[in-house]
């Protein structure tokens, strides 16, 4: 892949570069085309989650963080 492949997304927020990278991934690794995402909220609405399912099984999962402690609770 390209550097600037990887550098065009939709979004100018961290958001937006997950969902380019999850649709990418979906695509790239499924060939699943995804649409609109949705973020289901796990704490509370500083820390979501967001995945691609296929007959109940899940196949690609990417979590959202936001705050530095979020984030290190993650690692």
């Amino acid at each position: 892949m390209k550097e600037k492949e990887v550098r065009l997304h939709e979004g100018a927020s961290s958001e937006g570069y997950l969902a380019h990278i999850f649709r990418r991934m979906a695509k790239e690794l499924f060939n699943e085309d995804v649409g609109v995402l949705t973020y289901r909220i796990l704490k509370n609405k500083n820390f979501q989650e967001v995945t691609l399912e296929r007959d109940r099984e899940v196949l690609l999962s990417f979590e959202v963080a936001y705050g530095f402690r979020k984030i290190q609770k993650l690692s």
